[in-house]
């Protein structure tokens, strides 16, 4: 900025608190008093600052600068010291986290290793109740199977015993007959020979 921009320099001017009393009094409108009367009080309470009697000299700044050095030197140990600690600390609590952390991972590399083995049993498991099923279902075709030719066999060995006392019935009814007839004739021949 140059000095053209710059804001003009204002100088406020408070009157003595004589005059503003005054105007307090003489002045018709209460508020206007009443300002006045705060800014009375206000300038009261305003304080000049101290101006230095004299510059300090360079050996009270030297003995400022020396103290705080002083001071630095005697804290730098304790510092130091509360750094190693501070080191020593996050360290430990390294330690500290870096175990449980081991562990937890131990662990879920341990879960995920046993649901894998699960995963595998269940599906060895599925794949031999699948093959049970499958045998079942053979083996209850096969038996239906047998049964079916056992059934017929049967049917056809009583339908053949049947068939066969049937036939050694009459066969047995016929040589009586043949029997009684021979026997008949026998009778009758011996009675015409007589």
């Amino acid at each position: 900025m140059g000095e053209d921009d710059k804001a003009p320099a204002m100088t406020i001017r408070i009157p003595a608190p004589r005059v503003l009393a005054d105007a307090a009094t003489g002045s018709p409108d209460a508020r206007t008093a009443e300002v006045l009367r705060a800014l009375h009080r206000a300038k009261a309470t305003i304080v000049e600052p101290d101006v230095p009697a004299r510059s300090p000299s360079t050996e009270t700044l030297a003995r400022e600068i020396h103290t705080p050095r002083e001071w630095l030197s005697k804290t730098m140990p304790v510092v130091e010291d509360i750094a190693r600690r501070f080191a020593l600390c996050a360290t430990a609590l390294e330690r500290v986290v870096a175990v449980p952390s081991e562990k937890v991972a131990d662990f879920q590399r341990s879960q995920d290793g046993a649901l894998r083995e699960l995963r595998e049993a269940v599906q060895a498991l599925k794949r031999q109740v699948d093959a049970l099923s499958a045998w079942r279902v053979w083996w209850t075709r096969r038996m239906a199977a047998i049964c079916l030719v056992m059934a017929l066999l049967l049917a056809g060995g009583i339908g053949l015993a049947w068939r066969a006392h049937t036939l050694a019935k009459s066969t047995h009814d016929i040589l009586a007959q043949i029997l009684e007839n021979q026997e008949r004739a026998r009778v009758a021949k011996e009675g015409t020979r007589r």
